[in-house]
This record gives structure tokens, sequence and C-alpha cells, in this order.
């Protein structure tokens, strides 16, 4: 395991004057680049795996999780990741450049997340050819664990048999939960295998061509789509393997659209979708994620079927849609995830997700009725009650009408941007937290209010809707208040206790990001969203394959050098 970055003020001090003012990873990461753009002096000299090689650029791009160098050797040019050229003989303001940046990628190696820290030579890019796939052809094939270098020593790299014999053992483990049949096994180690191998599709014909003569295509085509096998047992397994070892610290629930050419696959139509950025023609699908300190594992997944789907009775019959399916909304959907990984041997963490899925007081109410905390972002137009309202039980009365025998509010509710508002910013508290990819402590205003939720007040009639907690619990108010911003940029309700530490809430409120580089990673290492098939059960067997996959590149990654 990769112990984190003694101190190094001169290249501290280089970072932050780099880094200013990035949110996020991606934003430090462009900066990088940009720094490269204007102040390294190239071409130079360097060796990558032993070889001599002249690095002419550094580059970065979107499926890149961090920078590319273009290197020639021989009269040839190949892309090989910055961080695996060794000696590289640069003038003083370049090497200070790649020495800020590879201090910078080993933080994000020390908080272990999937998108970065984990560096297969067999998952190299193909824009022109890898030089690393090209040095390890003289190897045995699959592919090669490089272990994170501390200095600019030669990374050790693991015998390609060796890494694969360890991922069939994983992948026998984990299918055997939910498969009886000697085929069903072999087949499900093949596709796993697949995804983990080199390719730019991950769909079952490219998978079934790169495997050679291991694999059959309709042996293969049958076990994906119509085998009888549970492929929440898979993922069951995978979890309770994988999550034990990254210090799970919130489970974050999200959606993410798959895009679609053909009108067959199951739920798909046009709607809108986050990954595409705008309507779409694609399906959508629900997940539920642990993520921890040390890496992230998926839940589970759910497809998102439209009611126009589960109304048309011959698309349900060619997509073999169960009868049991119904129409469920994309919250439902999410918390039957959250209360069905409850029921595992995981540890259980706050529930984060976007306003899509707070703002939903169903989900909110069931989440806790189910004892499971959240920290879940909402509107400002959300209504709740002060800490000072007092709920007064009616007057015992006589005679004629209906009685209320339910305690009433002795003020209505306000919008949480109206209370917020109304308490100003001599309320905000400046806290310190952890956030971020690399670990950075930052600062940022906040404030913590305890209020009662008022989705159940039915304020135009002074009566409450159908619930049994009246009056309503009490909760975290959290709102961001940036300095200089005129008002807030977001806010949060949670049901974590009262006794809870601002710094936790802060860091809580703020975690959801890391979700997007699980995302990027199952989409483009292990094709996500490849499955090209129409088949409503072969799009849960593959999810639940790659999320196999997923969590074998997770342990991979966690073992001890």
């Amino acid at each position: 395991m990769t112990p984190a970055p003694q101190a190094n003020h001169e290249l501290d001090s280089l970072i932050d004057e780099i880094t200013v003012d990035c949110y996020d990873e991606y934003e430090q990461l462009t900066a990088f680049q940009t720094a490269f753009e204007n102040d390294a002096t190239l071409p130079c000299p360097g060796t990558v795996i032993g070889e001599h090689v002249e690095v002419l650029s550094v580059y970065g791009e979107d499926d890149h999780h961090e920078l590319i160098a273009t290197v020639q050797r021989d009269g040839r040019q190949y892309d090989v990741a910055l961080l695996d050229i060794d000696n590289i003989n640069a003038d003083a303001d370049t090497s200070r450049l790649i020495a800020a940046y590879r201090r910078w990628l080993r933080a994000l190696s020390h908080l272990h997340l999937n998108s970065y820290v984990r560096r297969w030579v067999g998952f190299r890019w193909c824009g022109r050819e890898s030089f690393s796939c090209w040095c390890f052809r003289r190897g045995e094939g699959m592919m090669g664990v490089v272990a994170e270098a501390e200095s600019d020593v030669s990374e050790q790299v693991d015998p390609p048999s060796a890494v694969r014999e360890r991922a069939e053992a994983f992948t026998a483990e984990v299918l055997a939960e939910a498969m009886g049949h000697p085929v069903q096994i072999v087949n499900g180690g093949l596709y796993v295998r697949g995804l983990l191998e080199e390719g730019a599709r991950k769909s079952i014909e490219p998978i079934v061509a790169r495997l050679g003569g291991d694999a059959d295509y309709q042996s293969m085509q049958q076990f994906l789509a119509d085998s009888p096998w549970d492929p929440v047992r898979v993922i069951k397994a995978t979890v309770e393997r994988v999550a034990p070892a990254i210090d799970v610290e919130a489970w974050v629930l999200d959606d993410t659209g798959f895009p679609k050419d053909g009108k067959h696959s199951p739920g798909v139509k046009r709607q809108y979708s986050g990954t595409l950025g705008k309507i779409g023609n694609c399906q959508v699908g629900v997940s539920l994620h642990a993520v921890g300190s040390k890496g992230t594992v998926p839940l589970g997944w759910a497809l998102y079927l439209p009611e126009e789907w589960c109304n048309d009775v011959e698309r349900r019959r060619k997509a073999k849609i169960p009868a049991e399916i119904v129409f469920q909304t994309k919250p439902v959907l999410g918390v039957d995830l959250a209360v069905r990984a409850s029921r595992w041997r995981v540890r259980k963490a706050p529930v984060l997700g976007d306003s899509a899925y707070g703002d939903n007081t169903e989900l909110r109410d069931r989440l806790h009725n189910e004892g499971l905390q959240y920290v879940l972002s909402v509107s400002p137009e959300t209504t709740v009650f002060s800490a000072g309202t007092n709920f007064i039980s009616p007057e015992h009365r006589t005679g004629p009408g209906r009685r209320s025998i339910h305690p009433r509010p002795d003020r209505e509710p306000e919008s949480l941007s109206t209370l917020i508002a109304r308490r100003g910013e001599k309320q905000l508290k400046t806290v310190t937290f952890r956030d971020g990819p690399n670990g950075m402590y930052l600062k940022s205003r906040f404030m913590f209010v305890r209020v009662r939720a008022a989705h159940h007040w039915r304020a135009h009639d002074g009566r409450w809707g159908k619930t049994e907690e009246i009056p309503p619990r009490e909760e975290w108010l959290i709102a961001e208040w940036p300095k200089g911003k005129p008002q807030p940029t977001d806010y949060w309700i949670s049901n974590l206790p009262a006794s809870t530490k601002p710094g936790r809430l802060a860091r809580l409120a703020r975690l959801r990001w890391k979700i997007e580089l699980d995302y990027r990673q199952l989409k483009g290492q292990l094709g996500l969203d490849h499955y090209e098939g129409r088949s409503w059960l072969g799009w849960y067997h593959h999810t639940a394959l790659v999320t196999a996959a997923h969590g074998f590149m997770t342990l991979e990654r966690l073992r001890p050098p």
C-alpha cells in the first residue's frame, strides 16, 4: 500500500499554485495539463520499462484519468502514462513540474481512488499503439499489474500469469454463490476475463473474438441473456468481499445513462440523461455504491422501465420482461437497492444523493423507517419548520364536526432559502474538512440548523397528511454558503444524530462526487454501457459481471507490493 507522501514544501507550494481555484480532481488534472503546455521544455529523453524513449509532448483527455505522454522509440510514436516514464532528463523547471505532478498523483494513490491509482498494463490506450502493451508482448498476454512507485525507480510488475490466476480464483469464488452448473461458471469466468482484458468494446462479440478459441459465441450469448442465475447473488458475493477492504464511509445513490441507437433494448426511449447532458435515446440505470477512503464498490443496479414500456405487451414480450415488473420511479428503485443492501454483511453508511432523490419525501421517510441514515441534497424551495416551532395539542371540545387529535404547529413552515436568509451570514460557521481526491483539507462556510420537515403538513386546511410521525422528526438542515456568493449554493437534509460534528456533516454532504469516478471506470474501462443485447435479464447479468470485474480490480490494487 502506498504511504502518504512526506512533507515537501517546495513541491506542495507548486501544486497549490497550479491547482488554485480548482474544485475537483478533473479541474486539477486539467490545470497540470495546462502547466505542461505552457512551462515544460520538450522533447527530452527518458526510459519506459528500461527502453530509451524521447518524450515529445504531454496531454490529457476525458477518458484518461492521468496525464499521457507521447513518446518516440525507433522512429515510432506511442502513448504512455507520464507516471510510467523514468529517468527523465529535463531542465530544472520541467523536472520540478514532473515531480509536482507525481506527488499530486501519489496523494490520490494514498486515498486509493479507483480511477487513478489502479494501473494495468492491459488497460492502456489505443489511439496509437500503447508502448507499455508493446513492451509486454514479450510476456504471457493477459495483463500485468503495475505497483505504484515511490520515486523514479522502475516499477515492479507481477507476471501476467499470476494476475490471471488471482482473477480466475476470485471470479470462480463469487460466481459459485449464484451458479450451480459448471458451464455457467466457465462462461462467467470467461466473460469477466473479457471485461478485464484490453479492448475498445466490451460487448459479447468482441469479447469472444479476443478470447480466441476459449469462448463459444452461442453459449456465451445464452449464458448472458437467458441462463437462470441470480445476478444479485453475484453482486452480494462481490460486495461482501470488497467492502471490508475499502473503509466504507457512505452509500451513494445515483443514475446513469446507457446511450442506444435503436428502440428495442428494454427501457430505451428519448429521455433526459445526465451522461449525455441532454435528452437522448437511452436506457437509464439506477445504482447504489459504497464509497470509502480506499475505493468503491457498486451495491446494486436497477433498470428504469418507463410507463410506456410497462404498458406495451409486445415490447415486454420481445425483451423478456417478467410479468411482475411494474412501473417504479427512480427514487423507489433506489431505496429498494439501499434496503436490500442493508440486509447484507456490509457496513451500513449514510445514503447520499442529489436532489432528484433528496426531494422525494417518500424515499427519505422509508430510509429513516428502515433504520438507514442519509445526507440528501434538496431544493431550496423545500419547506421546513424552524427549531423554535412549538407543536400544540388541540383543546378537547364537544359537539358535531371533525376533530383533530394531532398537535399543530404554532407557525407556518418556510422554505430553506427563506430560513437561511432570515438567519443571515452571521450564523455561518467556517468548517475545515477533508474533501476531494487528494484528501486536502478544505474550508467553506456552512450553516447547520435543526429543523422538522413540513411535507406532511397541509397548510391549506391546517391538517396533517397521511403520516404516523407527528410532530415530524427533527433533522439537520445543512447549507453551504461560500464566501463571496450572494446566497447559499447547496442545501442538504440529514437524519444523522443531533450530536454529529459539523466536520462530518460537511464531508458527507460533499462526498457524492466519488460516484463520478466509479462511473468513469465502470464505463471507460469495463464496458458497463457496452451491453448490446435486448434482454431484460441480460442487462442485469452484464452489470453484475461488470461489478465482479470491478471488485477484483479494487482488491488487486489494494494488495501490498
